[in-house]
């Protein structure tokens, strides 16, 4: 994603491949927000990710 996105600080990859089980309880801090379609392609990418295993 690119900087400024989200209010990132620089460009930046979301390693979906390394995604795990988490509790939200354990989110102190929201560094910020996607869009709704890089959200859709988050979540494409994870469906396909699974669909490999």
């Amino acid at each position: 994603m690119p900087d400024g996105v989200g209010n990132l600080t620089q460009d930046s990859t979301a390693l979906i491949d390394q995604v795990g089980v988490m509790d939200v309880r354990r989110i102190k801090l929201y560094i910020g927000r996607v869009s709704s379609e890089t959200l859709k392609d988050v979540k494409r990418l994870l469906i396909e990710l699974i669909e490999e295993c």
